[in-house]
């Protein structure tokens, strides 16, 4: 999913993988505390709605925490750990919130698909340079074994989280990036000066959404093994005004429909809103809250 929907407008021409992805990890929005305010209400009340009072809560990919309220979840939770692989975010959204200092507050750095940076880096080298060289059919053979590495390496990643560790977890909005960035640098380097590629005939975007549903399945695993009690799942299931499904969501959601269907988990209640995610751009997420009791 292209989040930001910018990807073609940027005027000046682009040199290098490590250019592409400073670019694109810059785009995620991160500033949104203040636009965020009746959004972060809700969903936090929907937590302490749907969590006892006294347990140990995990927010999954909790960033810089916009979208909740952490001095509200802290009065309520006798633990809150935050996990992302971002440690400096999390440790912004705890200053920012006035809990840098409190001891309920736990930071886990963790990484949720198993690619550095410099793996995306040199994934983006090779996209370019193919696009830039594509006279015949071998560059696309080029740029896919470069997925296909990328992709058994993450097939082989280990998500830790723990074993039995929290009482209840928050999966916001995560689902949709975990595989987005190989998404994000292939519609990037896809220049003005370079005709763009049909979607319909689009192998390189193809083996992206191929390795989805396992990519997300393996993430639902580690939560579930981590989370003792409640999951409360949160996923885009479309954009207002728009009939475009999310890559990442759409696979989480069937994924817990699987998961329920087997007796892993048990849905307990849902609830839809919206999520505000750029309001200069008009950008607004349906989001699908989902409580379910983790059945071990």
């Amino acid at each position: 999913m292209e989040r930001k929907g910018r990807c073609e407008t940027m005027g000046h021409r682009i040199k290098n993988g490590a250019q592409v992805y400073n670019e694109l990890r810059t785009w995620r929005k991160t500033d949104a505390f203040e636009e965020w305010g009746a959004y972060r209400q809700e969903i936090t009340q929907f937590l302490l709605a749907n969590c006892e009072k006294g347990q140990h809560l995990a927010i999954m990919g909790a960033g810089h925490c916009n979208d909740v309220d952490l001095r509200k979840l802290a009065e309520h939770f006798s633990e809150i750990t935050l996990i992302d692989f971002d440690e400096a975010a999390m440790t912004r959204a705890g200053k920012q919130q006035g809990l840098e200092n409190d001891l309920r507050l736990h930071l886990r750095t963790a990484d949720f698909v198993g690619l550095k940076a410099a793996d995306y880096i040199h994934y983006a080298d090779v996209v370019l340079r193919a696009l830039e060289n594509r006279v015949t059919i071998e560059p696309w053979f080029q740029i896919l074994e470069e997925l296909n590495s990328m992709y058994e390496k993450i097939s082989s990643y280990q998500v830790d989280l723990g074993q039995d560790v929290y009482d209840c977890s928050l999966v916001l909005g995560v689902h949709s990036q975990l595989n987005d960035m190989a998404s994000w640098i292939w519609s990037r380097c896809q220049t003005k000066g370079i005709q763009r590629v049909d979607e319909s005939q689009d192998p390189v975007g193809s083996r992206i959404n191929d390795e989805t549903p396992a990519i997300v399945r393996r993430f639902n695993d580690a939560v579930c093994q981590a989370t003792k009690e409640t999951l409360i799942a949160g996923h885009e299931t479309g954009i207002v005004g728009s009939c475009q499904s999310i890559q990442g969501a759409a696979q989480a959601e069937r994924d817990l429909k699987i998961r329920e269907s087997s007796g892993q988990l048990a849905l307990t209640k849902t609830h839809v809103t919206h999520w505000p995610y750029d309001l200069t751009d008009h950008l607004v997420f349906t989001m699908l809250l989902q409580v379910f009791q983790v059945l071990k």
